[in-house]
């Protein structure tokens, strides 16, 4: 393409080396592999970048946040479609970044997550968030807000277990756990992504013949950039693990690879198991009367 004498690039090609490292980056992240892993595995292998220095931990989780992967690109605060051809899905892409926005997956050192079961516990009283907290080198579970509830993680955590375990030495554990309306919906939802992005690069192809014409179109082009927008958030909250097989295979002894699965894809198959439709909502309660009550039934499973 030329513009007033000008040679214009109108599409450009996935890197043959670079791009397969990319889709590897992304599917190790979602199998619960902390960018440290990665990083060690790519340098013994003399996997550089274009510098030719190690890739930094650091430098991966930017790449793992870059929506240029999906075919899109950011502009003036807005993501538009791209003139290059994606590399990940949108799945792949989507689920990797509910990974990488948890909030407990770090522990300040090149993003390693710490806890498996924090983001699938509530408390009880203010329905808050859990956090980690220590006391003479003691862990407890403690109402992060307001500082409600605290209950020993140790005990806690084996109890989780116990019932996680269980729940997945049973073989119908693994059928699809997704909703059929909402899999319709999705798919839905995904069509009119498709419709949207088509129509903007007819919009950004098109030319006007007045000024009036000219602003017409960029209003119009604005206003589908935020169609898109609001179309690819929703994509991307409809894009979270629906199967259990894909974050844990069947078979084996469960309780060693379950205790083995790294933390993150741990903290994957706890929230996909510990909601009110499935194992239910893990709730911890207040501290009842002295000698009333154990240590397990201060953990309640909320189901609908």
């Amino acid at each position: 393409m030329t513009l007033k004498g000008k040679l214009v690039p109108v599409r450009q090609y996935a890197h043959p080396d670079e791009a397969p490292l990319i889709l590897e980056l992304f599917t190790r992240t979602r199998a619960g592999h902390s960018f440290r892993a990665i990083a060690r595995d790519w340098a013994a292998k003399g996997i550089t970048g274009r510098r030719g220095k190690p890739i930094s931990p650091e430098t991966m989780r930017d790449l793992a946040l870059n929506v240029a992967y999906i075919g899109l690109r950011s502009s003036k605060g807005t993501t538009v479609t791209a003139s290059w051809e994606r590399l990940v899905s949108d799945e792949l892409f989507y689920e990797v970044q509910a990974i990488l926005a948890d909030p407990s997956r770090f522990s300040g050192n090149s993003g390693a997550p710490r806890h498996e079961f924090t983001g699938a516990i509530v408390c009880d009283v203010c329905s808050g968030s859990i956090t980690v907290s220590y006391k003479r080198d003691t862990a407890a579970y403690v109402c992060k807000g307001k500082g409600c509830v605290r209950v020993d993680k140790a005990g806690v955590d084996e109890i989780l277990t116990r019932v996680v375990v269980a729940h997945l030495n049973r073989p119908d554990a693994y059928e699809d756990s997704s909703d059929a309306g909402e899999g319709s919906q999705a798919a839905a939802i995904r069509n009119q992504l498709a419709q949207g992005r088509a129509d903007l690069r007819d919009m950004e192809e098109a030319t006007s013949e007045t000024l009036a014409e000219a602003r017409i179109l960029a209003r119009s082009v604005e206003r589908l950039e935020g169609k898109i927008k609001e179309l690819e958030d929703q994509v991307r909250e409809l894009s979270r693990p629906t199967r259990l097989s894909t974050l844990f295979r069947p078979g084996g002894n469960v309780t060693t690879r379950w205790l083995r699965t790294p933390v993150s894809a741990q903290r994957a198959i706890a929230a996909l198991l510990f909601t009110p439709t499935v194992l239910g909502q893990v709730r911890l309660t207040r501290s009842p009367a002295p000698g009333k009550r154990g240590l397990i039934e201060r953990v309640e499973f909320r189901r609908v």
